[in-house]
């Protein structure tokens, strides 16, 4: 998922439903826990068009979480015509109210420029509304928005606090960056051993790119004891994703034999998968192993990477950085 990835926040619906039945009315306009259950209960189980029929009568009464509803449905056009001004008009009005996950999504909408104009600053004000109230995808949002290009002043460390903040409660992209941040040295101080320890712990979250840097650190015994054995076995689990970086390197190892048994027609084959993700050099590299095999190994390997399909691991969330 990229930074600008939407917020569903489903754990806090799925909480509501209870909630909604113990709640007080202010006043007879407000509308009753039974609406505001069935409304709910549709959204979750998926029934779009029902939910939005039933949450926007209350959105139009002020109910906070109804107007998050209604903006998602109207952002994914779920069970509606997408609209995505319309959606940010309700992520507003619930933001307003304090809804978190409208907090963030309305960071986003202005960051990527989605239903409103791009405004930065406007994107950096929500972003840290909810990042301050502890929601790890909104401290992550700020993070990568503080160190990037799009603000008028980027500030590395700043970012790398907030960077912190999510990984500490585990959210994995944000521990893959601040690896990254560390191995860097990018608005932290360079640190091998801590760049390690959170890149393993985004790479056992199933972050590929996190995957294929804790594989280079376990070839090069940096920050770690060198085992070449798990440099390939971590690269293995970036390539199978789809990481085209990682398929190459994993490539050229099975070519010499790294952390791997010697296996040539393996190496054309991920050498294949890398040069059709784009990278020129894997191209390259296939070219002139393909000249050493026989017709037969690279028919072989060239029909193992017409049937390859990724394995996304559950939990990844997407790539990093």
């Amino acid at each position: 998922m990229s930074s600008h990835t939407r917020f569903t926040w489903r754990p806090l619906l799925v909480a509501s439903l209870t909630a909604f039945l113990g709640s007080a009315l202010a006043c007879s306009s407000a509308p009753t826990p039974s609406e505001r259950y069935t409304a709910a209960e549709a959204f979750e189980s998926g029934d779009d068009e029902e939910a939005f029929a039933r949450s926007l009568p209350l959105a139009e009464r002020g109910d906070r979480q109804a107007q998050f509803r209604v903006a998602v449905l109207l952002d994914d056009g779920r069970g509606v015509d997408p609209d995505p001004a319309e959606a940010a008009r309700w992520y507003r009005l619930a933001a307003e109210s304090g809804h978190i996950g409208a907090q963030l999504n309305l960071g986003l909408a202005y960051q990527a420029g989605r239903g409103v104009e791009r405004d930065s600053a406007e994107a950096q004000r929500w972003l840290h509304r909810a990042a301050s109230q502890g929601l790890a995808r909104a401290q992550f949002s700020l993070a990568r928005l503080l160190a990037s290009p799009q603000v008028a002043a980027p500030d590395l460390e700043e970012s790398a606090k907030w960077m912190r903040r999510a990984a500490g409660q585990g959210f994995p992209l944000a521990q893959a960056d601040l690896g990254l941040a560390y191995l860097r040295g990018r608005g932290v101080r360079q640190d091998d051993e801590e760049a390690a320890e959170w890149l393993r712990a985004a790479a056992e979250q199933g972050v590929a790119v996190a995957q294929a840097n804790l594989g280079i650190l376990f070839l090069r015994g940096q920050g770690v004891e060198q085992d070449r054995a798990q440099a390939a076995f971590w690269m293995e689990r970036a390539a199978s994703q789809g990481f085209a970086t990682a398929q190459a390197r994993l490539a050229t190892m099975y070519e010499r034999g790294v952390g791997v048994e010697p296996e040539p027609t393996t190496a054309l084959f991920w050498y294949l998968l890398a040069e059709r993700a784009g990278d020129a050099d894997a191209g390259q590299r296939r070219e002139i192993l393909a000249a050493t095999l026989s017709p037969g190994a690279t028919a072989e390997a060239e029909q193992r990477a017409d049937l390859w399909t990724p394995f996304v691991e559950a939990g990844a969330g997407g790539t990093s950085q």
